[in-house]
């Protein structure tokens, strides 16, 4: 029995450990439900939404875009660097 109860033990650890390190794998599981918020503090992750209005510039917001509007769900830890680089070659050499 305590064979048993080491290795439940184990696996509950090691999905949790699991989740920690990769937890865009839980957020689709409580989207749109009371737990989203919850989930998303204490995994520190952070959604945005990506579209494109009429005039054609691109929004990146953390709101949803108005009804109708086609749009993309980007996840990111909270950790991560999210900004783009530079481009390598922005100095000039003399």
């Amino acid at each position: 029995m305590k064979v048993l109860a080491v290795i439940v033990l184990a696996i509950v650890a090691a999905g949790t450990y699991y989740v920690y390190r990769n937890p865009t794998v839980v957020t689709p599981l409580v989207e749109d439900t009371p737990l989203e918020t919850t989930v998303r503090e204490t995994l520190g992750t952070t959604r945005l939404y990506r579209w494109r209005d009429a005039k054609g510039t691109v929004h990146i917001t953390d709101k949803p875009p108005p009804e109708g509007t086609k749009f993309e769900k980007l996840e990111y830890q909270n950790d991560a660097n999210v900004v783009p680089s530079l481009p390598r070659n922005t100095t000039k050499n003399n």
